[in-house]
């Protein structure tokens, strides 16, 4: 299927282009798509990466949420000049990184 989007224009990906590189491939070229058993060593091997992948996903929006609640009790200021801005941002990173946090 990668090299399939390779023969479409647009570089960008979206999950709206990728279903239909694979519905236009599955019509055009038939012969380039293969069917796997259920049980496929392949198959199970992508299942365990999914779920890292959901698992870290899920680590990173609690990390991020924990961030903004850190940032709130501790220097709300702070957290309401960056309302709305990703925490993940370097320059902000840099910034809470060197002042280190409010100052009594």
């Amino acid at each position: 299927m990668h090299k399939a989007t390779d023969l479409y224009p647009r570089r960008a990906k979206t999950n709206k282009r990728n279903a239909f590189t694979i519905t236009d491939t599955t019509h055009t070229m038939p012969h380039t798509l293969h069917t796997i058993d259920r049980n496929h060593q392949v198959l199970s091997a992508l299942k365990m990466l999914s779920g890292f992948n959901d698992d870290t996903t899920r680590d990173y929006t609690r990390t991020i949420n924990q961030l903004h609640s850190i940032l709130t009790q501790i220097y709300p200021s702070l957290e309401r000049l960056f309302a709305g801005s990703a925490l993940t941002r370097s320059p902000i990173v840099d910034l809470l990184i060197h002042y280190k946090g409010p100052r009594d």
